[in-house]
C-alpha cells in the first residue's frame, strides 16, 4: 500500500527541522537550535510533537540544562507515555538529581513495558545504569544482577564489565571476577590504577593452590605460552589462563621460566622502541606482567 503525501508531509517537516536544529547546535549556534527546537514543537500535535520535545530534551541535557530537560521531557511523556527513549532520557536526569530511586523506577518502566522498542546494545547499557543505581543505594546482589544480564546483552561495556569485576571480587567470587577482569582490559581506555589493580589481582593469594592436580600432569603445555611470547601475549593468551595455570607456570615450570627470560630479553627494547608515548600505559603494564611471569611478583607490586 502507497502512503499518502498527506502523510509523508509532518515526517518531512519534522526531519527539516531536526537537521536545522542539529546544524546549528554543530555550529555552536545555540541560540538558532533553541529557536529551530520550538518552531519544531509549534507546528506539531500529538506524538509527533512528543519527538520534538524529546529531541529538544536531548539538545539541553547536552548543554548540560537539566531542569529545562526535565520539564521538557515529562512534557514529551505526557504527550506519548509509551516512548522508551523519553523515559531512558528522564531516567538519566534522575540520575543527575541522586533521585536513585525515582531513576530506577523509571528504568524499571522502560525496561518492563518498553523494551521491545529498544536494541540488545540499549538495554544492556539499561541494565547496567540501573545496576549502578542499586549499587549506589547499597544493594549490591540486586546491582550485580543487573550487571550480569545487561552484560550478556551487550558484552561491550568495557567499564562496566570492570565494575562488575570490581563487585564480585569484593564479594568473594574470585572466579566470576578473573572471567569480566579479562574482558575489561581489552578496552583502550584502562587506567594506569586500573592495570595496578589488574596484576595485582592475578597474584592474589586467593588463587595460589588452585588446579595443582591438573597442573602436575601437564594438563596445558609450556611450549604454547613460551611461543605466545609476544607484544599481543599479556592481553590475549594470558588471559586465557586459570590462575592456578598462572601460579604453575610462574613459579613452577623451569621450561617456561627460561624460555620467557630468553624471549623477553630479545623483545624487551623491540617493546620499548615500538610502543609510542601515547600507549605508554600499555608498555608499563607489559613489562609487569612478564616481570610477574618470570619471577616474584613483590619485587614490582610495592
Amino acid at each position: 500500500m502507497k502512503r499518502s503525501k498527506a502523510a509523508e508531509g509532518p515526517k518531512k517537516l519534522s526531519a527539516t527541522f531536526e537537521a536545522r536544529a542539529c546544524q546549528f547546535s554543530a555550529a555552536g549556534k545555540i541560540d538558532k537550535a533553541e529557536v529551530t527546537y520550538s518552531e519544531w514543537i509549534e507546528t506539531t500535535c500529538g506524538s509527533a510533537q512528543a519527538r520534538a520535545r524529546y529531541a529538544y530534551a536531548s539538545f539541553l541535557v547536552h548543554q548540560k540544562e537539566y531542569p529545562r530537560a526535565k520539564e521538557m521531557v515529562e512534557q514529551s511523556i505526557e504527550l506519548d507515555r509509551n516512548c522508551f527513549n523519553s523515559q531512558i532520557l528522564l531516567a538519566s536526569i534522575f540520575e543527575h538529581e541522586e533521585n536513585f530511586a525515582k531513576s530506577i523506577e523509571t528504568y524499571t518502566y522502560a525496561h518492563t513495558f518498553l523494551s521491545e522498542q529498544a536494541t540488545a546494545q540499549s538495554l544492556g547499557t539499561l541494565l547496567c545504569d540501573r545496576g549502578n543505581l542499586w549499587f549506589a543505594l547499597g544493594d549490591i546482589t540486586k546491582s550485580i544482577a543487573d550487571y550480569k544480564e545487561g552484560l550478556k546483552l551487550y558484552p561491550k561495556l568495557y567499564m562496566a564489565q570492570w565494575d562488575l569485576a570490581v563487585m564480585l571480587r569484593d564479594n568473594g567470587d574470585f572466579h566470576e571476577a578473573q572471567a569480566h577482569f579479562d574482558v575489561s582490559m581489552q578496552s583502550n581506555h584502562i587506567t594506569k590504577d586500573q592495570g595496578r589493580t589488574y596484576v595485582e589481582f592475578l597474584v592474589t593469594p586467593a588463587f595460589q593452590h588452585e588446579y595443582d592436580e591438573m597442573c602436575q600432569v601437564a594438563k596445558f603445555p609450556c611450549h604454547a605460552l613460551c611461543g605466545a611470547v609476544t607484544v599481543d601475549l599479556m592481553f590475549l593468551n594470558w588471559a586465557k589462563l586459570s590462575p592456578g595455570l598462572r601460579n604453575y607456570t610462574r613459579h613452577s615450570c623451569t621450561c617456561a621460566f627460561n624460555n620467557v627470560i630468553s624471549k623477553y630479553r630479545v623483545h624487551a627494547e623491540r617493546y620499548r622502541s615500538a610502543i609510542s608515548e601515547e600507549t605508554k600505559l600499555l608498555a608499563v603494564v607489559t613489562e609487569k606482567i612478564v616481570d610477574f611471569l618470570m619471577g616474584d611478583p613483590i619485587t614490582f607490586l610495592s
